[in-house]
């Protein structure tokens, strides 16, 4: 969850079958009156951990490589 101002973002997951995958659903709402504002996903070769969004549609993930390494994974928000 990120909080900006009176607009929170909201990171719902989802398996969609058997082989336990996962689908990341953004959602943004008003703080305030609780109103859905906006809904994002992210493709799927984007992978990693959420690490922070910039409220101008610009998301970064923290993943990692085969050797191990830690890595920044960038991604740009498409609507649903």
């Amino acid at each position: 969850m990120r909080v900006k101002g009176l607009q929170v973002m909201v990171e719902f997951l989802k398996s969609t079958d058997a082989d336990e995958n996962i689908v990341s659903t953004f959602v943004t709402y008003d703080a305030y009156s609780g109103q859905h504002i906006s809904a994002f996903g992210v493709a799927d070769d984007v992978g990693g951990v959420f690490g922070c969004y910039d409220w101008h549609g610009d998301f970064t993930f923290v993943s990692g490589t085969s050797r191990g390494e830690r890595i920044l994974k960038y991604a740009h928000a498409r609507g649903l």
